[in-house]
């Protein structure tokens, strides 16, 4: 036994509706969290600000979000300041004149800006103007008001990662993303996939009870149980086998095809069960103490909660007096109880093993799983450097060459400015920042990348290995004529030949899963899968190839075989 810690509990709720007050009753708390969701984070203070500021830049009309953007962090314009603009005769669109006695006012320079990023919103790229609301609004400092500055780092490093990707899947205009940004939130994308939490971090963790299925906490809260499902719309259409049913209006005034009631009761049925299940995965993820929120609950209603409170009511709550009555704790009775207790206490050890057992593992992780952390230095030149500023250092490397222009390297500098804003542990090593993207773009596999005219940054890959998913998101890949060239960049401290073979030989399962990961999804043939070591110590950047490590195909399966077990 020890005391419980903010990162024993997590708080699940149903979905985005109850966040909100979630946030706002832990801030008021001063109770550190962590929203973990990704379908969460869509709905999250710090991205609707910034969703916000982005579609009152598409569409000056739209007043309700000028006034969020300008009453959000992004501008700070207090509730006086919005009424004594109006007082003044202010105008909500942008694009209208300024009075005189306004021009120095804090909505006019707000406007001011928004009406600069708005006049070339047709001519430039999303993800820079998602940049500049985050950069020059200063949002990344911002966020030292907070008690958890990380926390609303994540959240806009998570928004800027998700434009790019927007952009690279073919997205271009404004509000093409400001709509698809909307429907993530809206409809709870990737409901299911949660943000693992930092293990050093000490926060509640807050996520949908989608996302909690497999996992298990000490302490559980649930939470935002108590609302009733939605109406139903009043123009709906059912599938009945190959049949649609289709009602339009309601029972009283409307019309519906024969088949529409007995089709809206089994779907009715099936919405039932579906949230039974939900209830039963929200109230199985805890180990030692669960506490439900029933506030405000009614039997009457057809809520998650109301289905939990007769059991409560009923079953619960009637033996608590008499057991707190009796003064002591239950005796067990026979031995036979004992038998029994322990028997299932096997059983449920052994079903709780069995489904824990990973469904995926990407290559990072099987490469950990076999060879665990490289052996690096310590010390770089004559300063110690800690894991965290290696994985920062890493981080920021890795993201200056994800996101520059190629072959156009202009903006270099800029790019590097922001990474280290995103990864403040890296802010000292700036320049060996500049020198291991410099490394990089001047090594013969860049070249021959940019030379192909075919290259993708970034590329994710999966596949099926007997029950596992094995996943992998490579640094680069282009074509050739002799086939496809995988390369992964590693900015690991080593400087001696041997040391630089050893690392090549660490991070061989990385490259074997690489190599899988392509050949399995593509017909082109994998010709070559290439290590880059661009340590800024070098003086050029290292090449290292599969081939010359001691791999083989088979040893990969081996250890896949060991980690399933």
């Amino acid at each position: 036994m020890r005391p419980a810690q903010f990162a024993d509990i997590a708080i699940l709720i149903p979905g985005r509706t109850s966040l909100p007050a979630t946030e706002r009753a832990l801030k008021a708390a001063s109770i550190p969290f962590r929203v973990e969701s990704r379908s969460l984070i869509w709905a999250t203070q710090e991205i609707r600000d910034v969703l916000a500021t982005l579609a009152a830049i598409d569409d000056p009309e739209d007043a309700i979000s000028v006034v969020a953007a300008l009453r959000s962090v992004v501008f700070a314009c207090g509730d006086d300041d919005l009424l004594t603009w109006v007082q003044g005769s202010g105008a909500w669109d942008f694009r209208e004149p300024v009075p005189d006695e306004l021009a120095s006012h804090p909505v006019a320079q707000a406007f001011a800006w928004l009406r600069e990023r708005y006049e070339r919103r047709w001519t430039e790229r999303v993800p820079a103007l998602v940049d500049e609301v985050i950069r020059d609004r200063k949002l990344f400092q911002m966020a030292f008001a907070q008690p958890r500055q990380r926390e609303a780092w994540h959240r806009l490093r998570f928004l800027t990662d998700q434009v790019m990707q927007w952009t690279e899947d073919g997205g271009s205009t404004l509000s093409g993303f400001v709509s698809w940004a909307r429907g993530q939130a809206e409809y709870g994308a990737d409901a299911r996939e949660a943000i693992v939490a930092e293990k050093d971090d000490d926060a509640v963790r807050v996520m949908t009870i989608h996302a909690a299925k497999g996992l298990e906490f000490p302490i559980v809260v649930v939470t935002g149980v108590n609302s009733n499902p939605p109406n139903k719309a009043s123009a709906r259409v059912l599938w009945s086998g190959t049949r649609r049913e289709v009602r339009v209006g309601n029972k009283t005034v409307g019309w519906e095809t024969p088949g529409f009631v007995e089709a809206d009761a089994l779907d009715e049925s099936a919405q039932k069960q579906e949230s039974d299940r939900l209830l039963y995965v929200a109230l199985t993820r805890v180990r030692d103490h669960l506490i439900v929120s029933l506030h405000h609950v009614k039997r009457s209603n057809e809520s998650l909660a109301a289905r939990l409170t007769p059991a409560v009511q009923d079953v619960l709550l009637p033996s608590i007096p008499a057991a707190l009555g009796a003064g002591a704790r239950p005796a067990v009775g026979a031995a036979q109880d004992n038998v029994d207790v322990l028997e299932r206490s096997n059983e449920r050890a052994d079903i709780i093993a069995a489904a824990s057992r990973p469904l995926s593992i990407s290559a990072t992780g099987i490469n950990k799983f076999v060879e665990g952390e490289p052996q690096v230095a310590t010390v770089v030149g004559d300063v110690e450097v800690s894991r965290g500023e290696r994985m920062a250092f890493g981080r920021a490397v890795h993201w200056v060459l994800e996101t520059i222009d190629l072959p156009d390297a202009s903006h270099l500098e800029s790019l590097i400015a922001l990474s280290v804003e995103n990864e403040p542990m890296a802010a000292s090593r700036i320049d060996e920042i500049r020198r291991s993207v410099q490394l990089a773009l001047n090594s013969t596999c860049m070249s021959d990348a940019i030379a192909s005219g075919r290259y993708w940054r970034e590329l994710a890959g999966s596949i099926e290995h007997d029950e596992l998913v094995l996943e992998g998101l490579m640094d680069l890949c282009y074509e050739t004529e002799e086939g496809l060239v995988i390369v992964d960049y590693k900015t690991d401290e080593v400087a001696s030949s041997d040391g630089i073979t050893a690392l090549a030989q660490h991070y061989k399962w990385q490259l074997l899963t690489y190599k899988r990961l392509i050949a399995r999804n593509v017909k082109t043939p994998v010709a070559r899968v290439l290590l880059l070591l661009i340590n800024p110590a070098h003086e050029n950047a290292v090449e290292v190839s599969l081939k010359d490590i001691d791999a083989k195909d088979g040893e990969l399966d081996a250890q896949l075989a060991v980690f399933s077990e």
